[in-house]
């Protein structure tokens, strides 16, 4: 009798095991797919964007947005509903506001540079830097431009001394150089401090590239096809003496973000460049060792045509940093996953509805910014179109629904549900129309027929004339399907132990 008794426990055991097994297969299968995205747009009457920033400029949790409005000297702030992007509801997740700023904006950054617990905006413009001071409540208030330099085109906010008050970076256009404002302790900023560069400076990055806990330069210039790089001086904060360019840059770069691609604990750099025949060039960074070439290119992908910027960000959830470029050319977002030793490969599909091919955003893709505006635990990529007059976002979530036989509608004694969205923090809930509220799942009558939402073939609209298949934005942070398994077998050990428990 115990041996009859012993095979069923044994077979529950591998099952167990076996589940277990092909959760983390799956998990590990699952590590070259990005998860995909849906597209919807949000429209700006009159705005010509080119630049973007986000941040939580009301103080309510959700990431917001800034866009630099280059057609009428605006920073157009556009404070984001969480609950309606999770619907795939961008034509009323927004509420914009107008800022003026001073003539020639062309980029923004946001950070606290007052002290306070209210962000505020940075913006290059062509006397200098507006400093647009935040209330916390998602307005803003213009300040006199502060000089920096002649024309800026690229700004940045980071700590780049020792005083642990920020300090802002400048690209200017004109002058070939670099500006930094330095904070100051009792508010305000310093006047300029000038690095000649190569050439006019379009974009820049600071960032620790030698590892020694003080920030360096990274400045660009796509008229002059170089990429200037500056190391400060860890003995003499606020100098510069290490200069260096990075080699084989052959055609226009137009756009640069640091990251670590090879998991080697140095930054190295990723830039876009070239026109029609456009380019994702990766750099690996040599700085400690050889700070007089401090970068040296490791490989170079075709990516459309005209890239104009580009983010980098964990996509698929595999611990390697992968990259998504936007291409003003032809309107496209292509990802690129890496594998962690210094790779890039593009993978295509990650949008739904551009299944087999690059992401499609509106026309003219400026800038990308990336933020998680839906609240899945998960980037996602907002692109600023000028020719569009329009922000494209593509929201994370799960890949495409395809037709089961599981029923997708819950029995439950509760009246008909509706397609209003239930306020959920969890991030595995997006409700929809053929659902039922997530409030009264604990009253099903048949508590196995749906363990989570499952997203339906029905199509739902997202906007003027843009539907996808089924629900659009169900948010599951992407691995965590991974995990799953293992609670098998914490349910499993409990019957195991008792079993050897009765046989002594």
């Amino acid at each position: 009798m115990r041996a009859a008794r012993k095979l069923p426990r044994l077979a529950g055991a591998v099952l167990a095991v076996a589940l277990v097994a092909a959760a983390g297969s799956r998990h590990a299968a699952s590590q070259d797919v990005i998860p995909g995205f849906v597209r919807c747009d949000i429209g700006f009457a009159g705005v010509s964007p080119i630049g973007l920033a986000a941040g939580d400029f009301d103080n309510n949790g959700n990431p917001d947005l800034a866009v630099v409005d280059g057609g009428d000297n605006r920073i157009v702030v556009a404070l984001t509903d969480r609950a309606r992007f999770r619907e795939g509801n961008c034509a009323s997740a927004t509420n914009a506001s107008f800022v003026a700023v001073s003539a020639g904006p062309a980029a923004v950054a946001a950070d606290f540079l007052a002290g306070d617990d209210a962000l505020d905006l940075a913006v290059a413009v062509q006397a200098g830097v507006s400093i647009l001071r935040g209330n916390g409540t998602g307005s803003f208030v213009a300040e006199a431009p502060l000089a920096a330099g002649a024309d800026p085109r690229a700004i940045a906010i980071a700590f780049v001394d020792t005083d642990r008050i920020p300090d802002i970076v400048v690209g200017n256009g004109n002058g070939s150089s670099v500006s930094i404002l330095y904070g100051r302790a009792a508010g305000g900023f310093d006047g300029a401090v000038t690095i000649a560069a190569d050439g006019p400076v379009t974009f820049i990055v600071v960032e620790d590239l030698d590892k020694d806990s003080f920030p360096d330069i990274a400045a660009g210039s796509g008229l002059r096809s170089t990429v200037s790089v500056f190391l400060q001086d860890r003995n003499a904060p606020r100098s510069f003496p290490t200069r260096a360019t990075l080699d084989t840059i052959d055609v226009a770069p137009t756009a640069m973000v640091a990251g670590d691609f090879n998991s080697d604990g140095a930054p190295d750099l990723a830039l876009t460049a070239g026109g029609t025949a456009g380019v994702l060039r990766l750099f690996r960074n040599q700085a400690q060792d050889h700070p007089s070439t401090p970068f040296v290119e490791e490989n170079s992908i075709v990516t459309g045509r005209s890239p104009s910027a580009l983010g980098a960000d964990d996509f698929n959830n595999d611990l390697a940093l992968d990259v998504v470029v936007a291409n003003q050319g032809d309107g496209t977002v292509p990802f690129f996953v890496g594998n962690g030793l210094g790779n890039l490969a593009e993978i295509s599909g990650n949008c739904r509805g551009d299944e087999g091919r690059r992401c499609e955003v509106a026309a003219g893709p400026r800038a990308v910014v990336l933020a998680d505006v839906d609240g899945d635990g998960s980037h996602d990529v907002i692109t600023a179109n000028q020719e569009a007059h329009s922000i494209s976002v593509l929201l994370s979530g799960l890949p495409p629904a395809t037709a089961t036989a599981t029923p997708t509608v819950t029995r439950t004694p509760t009246p008909s549900p509706t397609s209003t969205p239930t306020a959920s923090p969890t991030a595995t809930a997006t409700p929809t129309a053929t659902v039922t509220p997530t409030t009264t799942s604990t009253n099903t009558a048949q508590p196995t027929s749906t363990p989570t939402v499952t997203p339906t073939n029905t199509p739902r609209c997202l906007g003027p004339g843009l539907c996808v298949q089924g629900e659009g934005c169900a948010n599951i942070a992407p691995g965590h399907a991974g995990a799953h398994g293992w609670w098998l077998l914490l349910l499993a050990l409990p019957w195991l132990l008792g079993s050897r428990g009765r046989r002594r």
